[in-house]
């Protein structure tokens, strides 16, 4: 291919255009201040196209292209991208409408930012039904995290902008991932150095799910995408883009029937506080839930939560107040039984004599958050219960674990341990200022699984209003062993 002829493409899949088809091509094509000759429409046709190639090309100007081709969203995108004759591309979808200055807003930011590979374009939102109104709350308080992460997070496929070359070099959009492509592509991007910027006034209206049945299949095509991407470049390589997915670990837990003795473990802390108490056993039903019924029973409670808060969001129609909180706590619960639903066998544990907080992960650990970093380096969260695999050095050796990243959360009487399924004596384990050492006995049985159990009173961050969701246990660094 010779010089582009365009510094612009603009690809528009015509699927799914929950009838605005028409209306955005000629939005793209017809009513745009920036300079037509910098810029052209691409439209990519499938068989699941609404409008014929004749009624799309009646809303184009001469230059622009229309394609058809086979595949879904993102294999039309990656096409139209491939095929494009220009310097950038911006991606966009058929329910997408641009403000009439979106590309005039882009050029001007690219113009400004030339050390940019690409920009996340700014986001309106286009209908207000209930439904629709809380994804676009959803999606516009995430944004600073996106920005501050880019280019992880930061591929949206509803107005998104990228350099041809940066896109090909980072592999494109992998379509056999479905909903989960925009996500895979961020962490390629950001494996080949791309900068991206957010263009935050070049601005496109985006039409929001406002069916319950429709978000569920997002969901369950996001979640399809998301363990296929976990599976080829496994989980720890997961975790280092995208956080931990407690989900795996539960099922881990039933997999390798864990699950009862996390529910003892916890069960038998004496925390003070009702409220830990009350958190404790939640979360010890889910547990004996894996524990007894494995992964159907993990599915099973997951299902009744979720039918809990259909009825929850339905009975708001009347009373809204909460209705937002109800939403995110369908989302999220969505998200929890696809993943429990969809899952496959969980990987061997893999045993370990010292453990970084990188290698805090399936297959050498269950229960850890994703890898954050501290005053005194990596580490990494556990649950509510967690287990580290390790291998025994001796007959009598010590496990030293550093959590000296808050030393404030290390209070003996909201943590306890199990070893071999047996609760370690409160005579063998001492703690100082985060740093935790636990002495055991190995198991006369070569064949038995050396694991260690961590169970811990909940740290609940959201009611001190800090927005996570995560249920905290100890900020661990490192588990090592020792001969003693």
């Amino acid at each position: 291919m010779g010089s582009p002829s365009v510094d612009l493409t603009v690809v528009v899949p015509l699927v799914d255009p929950r009838g605005l088809g028409l209306t955005a091509l000629r939005a793209w094509a017809r009513e745009q201040t920036a300079d037509r000759t910098r810029f052209r429409v691409q439209v990519m046709l499938s068989r699941e196209s609404t409008h014929s190639p004749a009624e799309v090309r009646a809303v184009l100007d001469a230059a622009d292209a229309v394609v058809e081709t086979k595949g879904d969203v993102g294999a039309l995108l990656d096409t139209g991208a491939r095929h494009a004759d220009s310097k950038l591309v911006l991606f966009t979808e058929g329910h997408c409408l641009p403000d009439a200055a979106c590309l005039a807003e882009l050029f001007g930011y690219l113009d400004a930012h030339p050390e940019m590979d690409g920009a996340l374009l700014g986001t309106a939102h286009g209908n207000q039904t209930p439904l629709a109104g809380f994804e676009a709350r959803m999606y516009d308080a995430a944004v600073p995290d996106w920005i501050a992460k880019a280019p992880l997070h930061c591929v949206k496929i509803r107005g998104f902008a990228i350099r041809r070359e940066t896109y090909l070099a980072a592999g494109g959009l992998d379509a056999s991932l479905g909903f989960f492509a925009e996500d895979a592509l961020s962490a390629r991007l950001r494996d080949v150095g791309a900068r991206i910027g957010y263009a935050g006034k070049a601005i496109v209206r985006h039409t929001n799910t406002d069916e319950r049945t429709r978000l569920r299949a997002s969901i369950a095509a996001f979640v399809t995408g998301e363990l296929e991407y976990a599976r080829r470049a496994g989980f720890a390589a997961f975790e280092a883009n995208f956080g931990s997915v407690r989900e795996a670990s539960l099922l881990a837990a039933a997999d390798w029937g864990l699950a009862g003795e996390g529910a003892r473990a916890l069960l038998a802390l004496r925390p003070l506080g009702w409220r830990s108490r009350a958190d404790l056993v939640g979360e010890a039903m889910a547990c004996g839930a894996a524990a007894l019924f494995g992964r159907t029973g993990l599915r099973f409670l997951e299902e009744a939560r979720l039918l809990k808060l259909h009825a929850l969001y339905s009975a708001q129609a009347l009373l809204p107040k909460g209705r937002y909180e109800t939403y995110a706590a369908l989302w999220s619960s969505m998200t929890r039984a696809e993943r429990l639903r969809q899952a496959g066998a969980t990987v061997p544990p893999e045993p370990r004599a010292a453990l970084d907080a990188d290698m805090l992960a399936i297959p050498h650990a269950i229960g850890f958050h994703g890898p954050e970093r501290g005053a005194c380096g990596p580490f990494r969260w556990t649950g509510p219960v967690a287990t580290v695999f390790l291998r025994a050095p001796a007959p009598d050796f010590s496990v030293d674990i550093d959590a000296r990243t808050l030393p404030s959360v290390s209070q003996r009487e909201r943590v306890g341990f199990t070893w071999l399924g047996r609760a370690v004596p409160a005579e063998c384990v001492s703690v100082s200022e985060g740093r935790w050492s636990v002495d055991l006995r190995d198991s006369p049985d070569p064949a038995e699984l050396r694991r260690l159990t961590i169970a811990c009173a909940p740290i609940v961050p959201r009611r001190a209003r800090v927005a996570d969701e995560r249920r905290l246990g100890l900020p661990i660094s490192s588990v090592t062993t020792r001969a003693r």
